[in-house]
């Protein structure tokens, strides 16, 4: 008896699936850090030192990911089809890229839940801004544009 060839191991499907989960995680994060700061006090109210400590290392993050790591994201041929556009090794960069800016969109949001202040919820949400400029279907498409 043989059994069906295997699936390959990142389709389109699953670097969407992927994708969409980071993103949902880096929001959920974020809503959740912002009712916990409007229900308790932050740990270290007064530390501003902290808040742009932890956006600067967010924002750094952000910044790596998209001008070090997207330049390396390779553009798909136009005659490529989007399973085989993630199936390739060199496509591998872009959930190196992902997981940078997630990492960064969470220490940003850490910073918040530490401080309460404005200033590392705003590098939060540019992650989460970052994110889907450098979503899958994106990726996709720039081969057409």
């Amino acid at each position: 008896m043989s059994q069906p060839p295997a699936s390959p191991i990142a389709s389109a499907r699953h670097a969407r699936i992927l994708h969409s989960a980071l993103v949902l995680g880096v929001a959920l994060v974020g809503v959740v850090f912002f009712f916990v700061v409007r229900t308790i006090p932050p740990s270290f109210p007064r530390a501003s030192i902290l808040s742009f400590v932890t956006a600067g290392l967010g924002l750094g993050n952000l910044a790596a990911a998209l001008v070090l790591f997207r330049s390396k994201i390779p553009q798909r041929s136009v005659d490529q089809t989007p399973d085989d556009y993630w199936t390739s090794n060199e496509v591998r960069i872009a959930l190196v890229t992902w997981a940078i800016i997630e990492g960064g969109g969470l220490v940003a949001w850490v910073g918040y839940l530490l401080t309460g202040t404005p200033v590392p919820a705003g590098v939060g949400v540019l992650a989460i801004a970052a994110l889907m400029l450098v979503r899958p279907s994106r990726l996709e498409g720039d081969a057409g544009n």
